[in-house]
C-alpha cells in the first residue's frame, strides 16, 4: 500500500505537521482523512473501510486513500521546499531581483541584492546558482567600476571546476550505491579507491563536507551488508582525517560534522575500540551543545543508543538499562539493545515481556530496520525460551527459525549461524551435553573466529551464551571477557 509507505516515511514531527495540514484543508466536520492517517501511523491496516464507514465500502475507501495520498504528496513537496530548500529559494529570488534591478537601472541596489544571493549560495555550496551570479556580474560589469572582468572570468572558471568536481562525485556516489546493492560486492575501500582514481577525485582537495559525509555513510552501509566493520575502518578514518584537514568546521557544516562524528564513533565501537568510541561520542556531545534544539533532538536516539552500547560492553550494564529505559522512544534499535541488556543480566522473564510487545510480523520489522535486526531478535527470543524452559515453544521456534533464515544465511555464506542454532537446540534438548568434551569441541569449531579484533561484536555476544554453558559462568562475565583486552 503506497499510502502506508508514505506515512511510514514521516518523522513524528512531520506526521504532526501533516495532520494539522489536513485539519486546515478540511471544510467539513468529516475527518475520515485524519482518522485514516492515524490508523496507518499505528500500523493498523486491516478492515479500514469498515472501521471508517461502519460497514464494508471499498469504493469510498479507495477514493479516500487517493485523496489523502495526493494531499500527502503536496505536503511533502511544500514541507520539503520550506524546510530543505529555503536558502536555495532565497538565493534564486535575490538573483532574479538583482537582474530586474539591473535592467531598470537601479545599479547600486542591484549590486547589494546580488551580493545577498552570492552570500547565500556560498553558504550552501550552490555552485549552479553561483555560476549564474558570476555571469550576471560579467553581464553588467561595464556598469560597475568595482567589477573586474578579468577577475570575474577567473572566478567563473574556479566555480565551474567545483561544479564539475561535484558532478563527478555524484557519478562516483551513484556507482558505489549501485554496486552496494550486491551483497557479494568487494570491500568498499577497493571500490571507492578505484572509482576515485577513475574520476580523478582527491579526498582533501575536491570533496565538500556533504560529500565526505555521504562517503562515510555508504562505507557504513557496506559494512552492514558485508557484516565486516573491521575491513572498512581504515577508510572511515581516512575520510575523517580528510575532514579534519579542512581546518575548523564552519557552523554551516555542523550538520555533516556531527553525523560524521557519530558514524566514526559507531565504527570504533563495532571494532571494539571502546575508548576511541567514547572519546568521539564526548566530542559529539560537546558540539551538539552549540547547535539548535532541533539538531540535538535529531541525534538524541542515536547518541543515547551508542552510549548505552558502550555501557553494556564496558561493564556498566545497569547504567545501560537505566539509560535506555529513560529514553521515551519508539526506536526499534533502542528496544533491541534494551532486550540485550536485560538478557545479559539473566532477566529472562523481563526479556520475554519486552519481546512480546513487538507484535508486528518479521516482514514488517525487516522493512523498517533491516534483516539483521530481525535475525538478532529471533535468536534472542530462542535463547530466552530455552532459559525459561519453555520446551514446546523452543521446538516450534527452532523449526520456524530454520524455515525463515536458512536460505538467506547460506546465500550470504553465514552457515556458522546455522551451526550455532543446531548447537543451541541440541543443548536445549539435553543440557548435560554442555559438560562433554565433544560438545565443547563442536562449539569452538562452529565459530571459526577471524580474530577477536575483527569479529563482529554481536556474533561474539551470542557465542558467549554457549560459552557460558560450557564453563558454567555468568553470561555477562563471559561476554565481557570475550570483548575486553582489545582496546589499545
Amino acid at each position: 500500500m503506497e499510502l502506508k509507505i508514505l506515512v511510514d516515511s514521516l518523522s513524528e514531527h512531520e506526521l504532526h505537521e501533516f495532520l494539522q495540514y489536513l485539519a486546515k484543508k478540511n471544510r467539513r466536520t468529516d475527518i475520515k482523512n485524519i482518522t485514516l492517517v492515524k490508523f496507518l501511523a499505528k500500523g493498523d491496516v486491516t478492515n479500514l473501510d469498515v472501521k471508517l464507514y461502519g460497514k464494508s465500502n471499498k469504493n469510498a475507501f479507495y477514493v479516500l486513500c487517493a485523496r489523502v495520498q495526493e494531499a500527502l504528496i503536496e505536503f511533502i513537496g511544500s514541507y520539503g521546499f520550506e524546510h530543505e530548500s529555503a536558502e536555495d529559494f532565497h538565493a534564486l529570488k535575490y538573483l532574479l531581483a538583482a537582474r530586474i534591478l539591473f535592467e531598470k537601472g537601479a545599479i547600486k541596489m542591484a549590486s547589494k541584492v546580488l551580493l545577498k544571493s552570492e552570500n547565500l549560495a556560498n553558504t550552501i555550496d550552490a555552485y549552479p546558482i553561483l555560476a549564474e551570479v558570476i555571469q550576471t556580474k560579467i553581464q553588467f560589469a561595464h556598469l560597475i567600476p568595482d567589477y573586474s572582468l578579468d577577475s570575474l572570468v577567473l572566478e567563473l572558471e574556479a566555480n565551474n571546476k567545483k561544479l564539475q568536481t561535484a558532478t563527478r562525485f555524484n557519478i562516483a556516489y551513484a556507482q558505489i550505491r549501485a554496486r552496494l546493492k550486491n551483497d557479494n560486492s568487494p570491500e568498499v575501500s577497493k571500490e571507492l579507491q578505484q572509482i576515485f582514481t577513475d574520476l580523478e577525485l582527491v579526498l582533501e582537495e575536491d570533496l565538500s563536507y556533504k560529500s565526505l559525509y555521504q562517503l562515510m555513510t555508504i562505507t557504513a552501509t557496506e559494512a552492514n551488508l558485508q557484516r565486516n566493520f573491521y575491513a572498512i575502518s581504515p577508510y572511515v578514518e581516512q575520510l575523517f582525517i580528510a575532514l579534519k584537514n579542512k581546518g575548523e568546521v564552519p557552523a554551516k557544516y555542523s550538520y555533516y560534522y556531527v553525523r560524521m562524528l557519530h558514524l566514526l564513533a559507531l565504527s570504533f565501537f563495532r571494532n571494539k575500540e571502546f575508548k576511541k568510541s567514547a572519546s568521539l561520542l564526548a566530542e559529539l556531545e560537546d558540539v551538539l551543545v552549540g547547535l539548535s534544539a532541533a539538531e540535538q533532538k535529531a541525534l538524541l536516539k542515536k547518541r543515547i543508543l551508542l552510549k548505552g552500547l558502550l555501557f553494556l560492553y564496558t561493564g556498566k550494564v545497569m547504567e545501560a538499562e537505566i539509560l535506555l529505559k529513560g529514553l521515551s522512544s519508539t526506536s526499534l534499535d533502542v528496544k533491541l539493545v534494551l532486550v540485550m541488556c536485560l538478557f545479559q543480566q539473566g532477566k529472562y522473564k523481563e526479556v520475554y515481556r519486552e519481546l512480546r510487545l513487538l507484535k508486528k510480523s518479521d516482514n514488517w520489522y525487516e522493512e523498517r530496520v533491516g534483516w539483521a535486526w530481525v535475525l538478532k531478535k529471533n535468536i534472542i527470543e530462542l535463547l530466552t525460551l530455552i532459559e525459561l524452559q519453555e520446551h514446546d515453544l523452543v521446538h516450534a521456534k527452532g523449526q520456524q527459525f530454520w524455515r525463515k533464515f536458512k536460505r538467506k544465511l547460506v546465500a550470504i555464506q553465514e552457515e556458522r549461524v546455522l551451526r550455532f542454532i543446531r548447537l543451541v537446540l541440541a543443548y536445549a534438548e539435553n543440557p548435560s551435553l554442555a559438560t562433554t568434551p565433544d560438545f565443547e569441541a563442536k562449539v569452538e569449531n562452529a565459530f571459526d573466529f577471524k580474530g577477536r579484533r575483527q569479529e563482529d561484536i554481536f556474533v561474539m555476544s551470542f557465542y558467549a551464551w554457549l560459552k557460558s554453558k560450557l564453563i558454567q559462568q555468568e553470561l555477562y562475565a563471559v561476554t565481557l571477557d570475550l570483548v575486553s583486552n582489545l582496546d589499545g
